[in-house]
């Protein structure tokens, strides 16, 4: 099955848990990055944002380190990062490179709406999740989301979804009906 569904977009839009949802009902590899940054965090350890970066970047490598082994097999695959547009110019290239039929979701939010969320979750954000401090400062926050969505703005993601009055249940009910037209997912009798 050549096919592979990646979720991309703000800070706190719901990407971990639509991808979870999406894994769980197509059984594709699942690749995401905090995940993969986190075990290299608590393994490796970080003093400093810089370093922080390094092993944020490594994540990324790791993850397209994987998916070309899982392209390689023709598996299925699951990609959720925030990624970067050098980096979706990579994974395009490897999507080329093994003939995958992709598919592109792109969540973002009002930006207030986006920072309350992502309050909420500091209780339980692993440690190298918040070096950047955007927990402290809605300022810093609202810069980071505005520097991510410029960095990509020269690329066109069909299925962008507003997450701001939507749950992550109805999301995923709209993502899933979109995904069985298009044959990502298969229609149950």
């Amino acid at each position: 099955m050549k096919k592979i569904i990646i979720i991309l977009g703000d800070i706190a839009s719901g990407k971990s848990t639509l991808a979870d949802a999406i894994q769980a009902e197509t059984g594709f590899l699942c690749f995401q990055k905090d995940k993969v940054k986190e075990a290299l965090c608590d393994e490796i350890g970080f003093s400093n944002r810089e370093e922080n970066l390094r092993l944020s970047r490594r994540a990324i490598d790791l993850m397209f380190a994987t998916s070309e082994v899982a392209m390689n097999l023709e598996t299925g695959i699951l990609l959720e990062a925030n990624f970067h547009s050098d980096e979706l110019k990579r994974l395009q290239k490897l999507i080329e490179k093994y003939q995958y039929q992709s598919f592109f979701i792109h969540l973002t939010g009002e930006l207030e709406f986006l920072y309350k969320r992502f309050l909420a979750r500091v209780p339980t954000r692993h440690k190298s999740h918040l070096s950047m401090g955007l927990h402290k400062d809605y300022s810093a926050f609202y810069r980071y989301v505005i520097s991510s969505r410029e960095d990509i703005k020269d690329w066109f993601f069909p299925h962008t979804y507003d997450v701001t009055s939507m749950t992550s249940e109805s999301l995923f009910q709209e993502i899933k009906k979109v995904l069985t037209k298009e044959k990502f997912l298969c229609q149950k009798a």
